[in-house]
């Protein structure tokens, strides 16, 4: 089964992210998931500050912040 990353667009293949409904692909999370002290914290989301205005959030790619939610470009 393969399915799209929604913020990059590539092939996601692995069963890891296609189990996940959000469906985005390991290079779009890898800088959270490895490399980002603040994304351990159990309070971080894409969808809050500090990743809000993270300059590696996936939403960045197609998306636009309004001040509440992500907006589809």
């Amino acid at each position: 089964m393969e399915s799209n990353c929604k913020f990059c667009g590539k092939k996601v293949s692995s069963e890891k992210y296609l189990s996940n409904p959000s469906r985005y692909c390991g290079e779009c999370s890898s800088y959270c998931m490895k490399q980002c002290p603040k994304a351990s914290l159990c309070s971080t989301s894409w969808h809050k500050e500090p990743c809000v205005s993270c300059e590696h959030n996936p939403y960045r790619i197609k998306h636009t912040w309004s001040g509440k939610e992500w907006i589809k470009k």
